[in-house]
């Protein structure tokens, strides 16, 4: 390693650090750079997300669209083909499948890094990170006491376990060892053939009922959300894809952007297109939006194309029974 080679610390190894890493190790334009991405998982590379081992956990998105390289969109299609061979760039894979290709792409990384640059996994937890006034570089302090300097530091910790919920707190249901609060935790407590409870109706409550289900859960699942909405699936034919998206100035609102998804629904019954064409520019537009266009966004940001039951505040209520 030549002493030139800039340290870029990268705090969280799921997903987005190891998309970063691959992206990193090859801008060789900037010069060489160690690249230390610091990750408390198990299992490297993978995350929340792509950690599950649940066969009924699917990719949302096409495999078409799901590759780790931007100049070669067959790539995950290609290596997924060598595992399943009747993968498509249509197909809804296992997240699993998708979990093990990031491991094996940042493998293959590290193993072909370009002369000067490195990507090196530390299994830990920053509890700190700290630069002096006038400093060069920040110091990482791991939980086990170890540190690391390094020039730039990226956080790429994705979601934060959810909060408890009021109502459990001023309840004491949060106190009982029934009560799961992160449904990622394990072990899940025994539920045997009784009734489990959901507290809201989106992907991750179907990612629940569909686990349980792999278990052989055999009793009642209610679900519960202030919305009663439901996830929709996606369309087996959603039409021609729609002409790129064109991150120019002036389309960098938030109006200007649900526009667009609007027009696509009405056209073709179907938003998705719009999103799939915003999708490769997406880091751009967000550079680009005002500071009050994105705060705009975090307020009303769930286009999630979920349904509206005929009885929007009523509970749900589904049997699940070992297929």
């Amino acid at each position: 390693m030549t002493r030139s080679a800039r340290t870029i610390g990268v705090v969280g190894g799921g997903c987005s650090g190891a998309l970063l890493a691959l992206e990193l190790a090859e801008r060789v334009e900037h010069g060489p750079s160690r690249i230390v991405v610091i990750d408390s998982s198990p299992r490297p590379w993978r995350g929340v997300a792509y950690g599950t081992s649940s066969p009924s956990h699917l990719l949302n998105v096409p495999a078409g669209q799901m590759s780790a390289h931007a100049d070669r969109p067959d790539h995950f299609v290609a290596w997924a083909r060598t595992r399943a061979p009747g993968v498509t760039a249509a197909s809804f894979v296992p997240r699993a499948l998708y979990g093990d290709y990031l491991a094996d792409v940042v493998e293959s990384a590290q193993a072909e890094a370009r002369p000067g640059s490195s990507i090196t996994r530390i299994h830990g937890r920053v509890v700190s990170i700290h630069r002096s006034p006038g400093a060069a570089t920040s110091e990482l302090r791991l939980s086990d006491g170890s540190r690391l300097e390094a020039d730039t530091v990226v956080l790429a910790i994705g979601n934060l376990a959810p909060a408890t919920p009021r109502f459990a707190i001023s309840a004491g249901l949060h106190r009982s060892e029934r009560y799961l609060g992160d449904p990622w935790a394990t072990p899940w407590p025994e539920t045997g053939g009784g009734s489990v409870l959901l507290v809201g109706s989106g992907l991750t409550a179907v990612d629940v009922a569909l686990e349980m289900e792999d278990g052989g859960f055999a009793g009642t699942i209610w679900a519960v959300s202030r919305h009663g909405l439901l996830p929709r699936t996606h369309r087996s034919d959603p039409g021609p894809p729609i002409p790129a998206w064109s991150p120019a100035p002036s389309r960098n609102t938030i109006r200007t952007i649900l526009a667009e998804l609007r027009a696509s629904a009405r056209a073709r019954g179907e938003w998705r297109p719009a999103v799939d064409a915003l999708r490769p520019h997406a880091g751009e537009v967000w550079r680009r939006l005002p500071d009050a266009e994105r705060r705009r966004f975090l307020r009303h940001a769930p286009w999630d194309g979920k349904a509206r039951l005929r009885n929007p505040n009523a509970a749900t209520a589904a049997r699940r029974s070992p297929k």
